[in-house]
């Protein structure tokens, strides 16, 4: 078990890794340092957010208005929220809803944080509890976050620039449980 831990720690460590840039002699600039804050404190903002079970008109609020995407890759066979894209504020909603209606979880945490400023891109790895609600079967899962923003001004002041995810992508250990519940 203790090997298998170690090897799905050292996937998702690769995983976020390649999905960044390498930044072989960089010298950041104070923009680059103001915009790497800026990224970091928005995905912390949407993890702490999702791991206080805030309500999802608040979660969606991270979120871009226009074009917003979010995915949790895995076989829908196993629950029907993975797989697809969801797309818009509505679709995102019902996402959420729909772990909501079928999971619980406890002792969220994250850490390794990964910000890459150049491609508007924070990476996560996480672990929770979680219990489906039908069964109350429990199961403890790595997961990561690949969280794409796009950035622009405020609405109430256009000269203050802010950054809003506009794709949420999760990996997990989705396969953790078996056999598979029925899912609403």
């Amino acid at each position: 078990m203790r090997i298998q831990r170690s090897i799905s720690e050292f996937r998702s460590f690769q995983l976020i890794e390649s999905l960044f840039t390498s930044k072989e002699n960089f010298k950041p600039t104070d923009s680059t340092i103001r915009m790497k804050k800026m990224l970091l404190a928005a995905a912390k903002g949407l993890c702490e957010a999702f791991a206080q079970g805030k309500p999802i008109s608040e979660l969606l609020g991270f979120f871009t208005e226009h074009e917003a995407i979010a995915i949790e890759h895995g076989h829908p066979s196993i629950a029907p929220w993975l797989g697809q894209e969801y797309i818009g504020h509505k679709e995102i909603g019902e996402y959420f809803q729909m772990i909501s209606d079928n999971l619980s979880f406890e002792n969220m945490k994250f850490g390794e944080w990964f910000v890459d400023e150049d491609k508007f891109r924070v990476g996560v790895n996480g672990d929770a509890r979680w219990t489906f609600k039908e069964t109350g079967k429990s199961w403890d899962e790595k997961f990561t976050y690949v969280l794409d923003y796009a950035e622009g001004e405020t609405e109430r002041e256009p000269s203050v620039r802010e950054v809003k995810l506009r794709k949420y992508a999760v990996w997990a250990d989705s396969g953790a449980v078996s056999p598979t519940p029925t899912l609403q």
